[in-house]
């Protein structure tokens, strides 16, 4: 500062000379490089100043003032928790500035040197401002008093589900809170409402506003009941297959819904709604227990029900067997009469060829007949009885007439085979008459062309009967096996009868799914299976999700999606003529 008496600001400084005068110099803008001096500046009007003028501190003048603007709004007055503040400090000429905001918790950020700083505060209340001004070691200070003011707080806001017709109250009460207001127009802190739909809610506290939201869902009431349909009559016959099903009622959900089956009162391993049996007796009572969950049911009454299908069975009549016949042309055949467990049972019978002299169909008897004979071969029959009592048809059953020349030696009526199990074979044949037959030889090969002997029998030599013959072949390889049989006659010419074929294989049934756990799709792999395979995916409770019939192939390759099943473990069974498996698998 100068050394000479002076007055003034920052734009001017008026002095005078020391021998005194009747007017004042001034240097204009002193604070600057481009400073000027003019003389004379100020004309004291005929007065004469020798000694100075009167001591002036033109510091002490120099008043400084603080705004604040809240930065996102622009409000000058409002400012919530979050909100930066920009501060203006209003001052003249100055060293330096130094802001205290008062706000301990902000740490560094407490205090700032910029002229119009800006800050955000860590917590609402009221705070006391200072801006201090430096000027040639002096401090000026000036103060302002802001008010931060917290957000309400909404703490009792959360989805709702009642049953249909329910009131509930709705609770948006907060703190701190000044006013409220609801999408429904009312403006307390709790609403009452029995209507589906969503609520929000708007809380101020001074102008800071915070909303939340909630939805009330009201769940249709229910009644837990069942009935049960079936594909069959409640009077069956015995062995007849049947299927029941479970019919919940039609207020129920379609999920959250739990069968258990019982015949005679007693649980069986079944927890679907539909039902399949063919070991069904007379009397045999039915009966579903269906169970509802009440996690997202009105139940009106008990969460349980159940219902009952009884049955009447009514026996199957089972024929008497009936050995097959050989005739020659022009013999009377007799009469044949048919036997069953059951009383009253009528016979129904078929003849599949009438040029051996019988009628193409009748009922009950076979009549007797004269066999007759078209032709140099034998001619035969196949006679089909289907045995029929109160309705209900037993298992057919066949036996055949057999016309012959009676001049053949050898008459082979069948020569076939099947595998009894992996590595073993049964080979049999039937004749129906022999003429000077001498021996069979069973011949065995490999590839179809080159036949060794592995069998040889004595034939009957002369008959006029039905002769079986048979031979285990065992420790057969594996692969095709072909067989013939050679008839052999007492004069040594013989013939050949047609090739059977049989396949023997030893392959491992293996099953699995992948990936698992799984998320959208799950791959099924079936190797080796015995008939077609059925698939059925179940839930955790037993519902059924998924149902698949594959048919049989030596690799079954069966992509399934899963996405739209809930997260959770699943249970896929696999089930075909021979094997049965279940393999759980996590959906995630």
């Amino acid at each position: 500062c100068a050394r000479i008496p002076r007055f003034g600001g920052p734009t001017a400084t008026y002095i005078f000379h020391p021998s005194g005068g009747n007017s004042l110099h001034a240097i204009n803008n002193p604070r600057l490089p481009t400073a000027t001096f003019t003389a004379n500046a100020i004309n004291l009007s005929g007065r004469y100043s020798q000694l100075g003028l009167p001591p002036y501190i033109s510091t002490y003048f120099y008043t400084s003032s603080i705004t604040a603007t809240n930065i996102a709004t622009g409000d000058t007055a409002l400012f919530c928790v979050g909100d930066s503040v920009l501060f203006r400090g209003t001052t003249s000429a100055f060293d330096s500035i130094r802001w205290y905001f008062n706000d301990t918790a902000s740490g560094i950020q407490n205090t700032s040197a910029s002229l119009n700083p800006r800050h955000l505060f860590s917590n609402g209340g009221t705070y006391q401002i200072s801006l201090l001004k430096y000027l040639c070691g002096n401090a000026d200070t000036a103060r302002k008093n802001i008010t931060i003011t917290n957000f309400p707080v909404i703490n009792n806001l959360e989805d709702i589900t009642v049953c249909e017709g329910t009131s509930v109250l709705i609770n948006g009460t907060s703190s701190p809170a000044t006013s409220y207001l609801w999408n429904t127009g009312a403006i307390t802190p709790t609403i009452t409402s029995d209507s589906t739909g969503r609520y929000v809610v708007t809380v101020s506290n001074n102008g800071c506003i915070s909303k939340d939201s909630m939805f009330l869902r009201q769940i249709i009431t229910a009644t837990a009941a069942v009935t049960i349909s079936s594909d069959a009559t409640n009077d069956i016959c015995a062995g007849t297959a049947v299927q029941f099903t479970a019919n919940p009622d039609l207020s129920l959900p379609t999920n959250g819904i739990r069968y258990q089956w019982y015949k005679n009162g007693i649980l069986l391993n079944d927890t679907t709604e539909i039902f399949s049996t063919n070991q069904i007796n007379n009397a045999d009572t039915f009966a579903v227990l269906l169970t509802v969950s009440t996690a997202n049911t009105c139940l009106l009454g008990d969460s349980t029900a159940t219902n009952i299908f009884p049955v009447t069975v009514k026996p199957v009549p089972v024929m008497e067997p009936i050995p097959n016949q050989i005739l020659c042309v022009g013999e009377n055949s007799g009469a044949v009469a048919f036997n069953s467990n059951l009383i009253a049972t009528n016979f129904n019978w078929t003849n599949s060829d009438t040029t051996i002299g019988l009628a193409a169909s009748g009922s009950g008897t076979i009549p007797s007949f004269v066999a007759s004979n078209d032709g140099v071969f034998s001619l035969t029959g196949t006679i089909t009885i289907t045995p029929v009592t109160d309705g209900c048809n037993g298992s057919t059953q066949q036996f055949s007439y057999t016309v012959n020349e009676c001049l053949l030696p050898v008459e082979l009526i069948v020569f076939d085979g099947r595998k009894t199990n992996d590595f073993v074979n049964y080979l049999f044949w039937n004749t129906a008459s022999e003429y000077n037959s001498n021996y069979f030889s069973l011949e065995h090969s490999l590839d179809i062309e080159n036949f060794s002997e592995i069998y040889r029998t004595s034939a009957a030599g002369n008959s006029n009967q039905v002769r079986n013959y048979n031979y285990l072949h065992e420790n057969v390889p594996q692969g095709i096996n072909y067989y013939r049989l050679k008839l052999v006659d007492l004069d040594g010419s013989f013939t050949y009868s047609e090739i059977v074929q049989i396949v023997n294989k030893n392959e491992q049934y293996t099953a699995a799914v992948y990936p698992n756990p799984a998320t959208d799709n799950i791959t099924i792999l079936i190797n080796n299976p015995q008939g077609n395979s059925q698939i059925t995916i179940f839930d955790a409770i037993g519902q059924l999700m998924h149902n698949e019939l594959a048919n049989e192939q030596k690799n079954v390759l069966l992509d399934v999606n899963i996405s739209h099943f809930a997260n959770g473990m699943y249970f896929i069974a696999i089930s075909d003529n021979r094997n049965k498996i279940t393999i759980p698998v996590l959906k995630q």
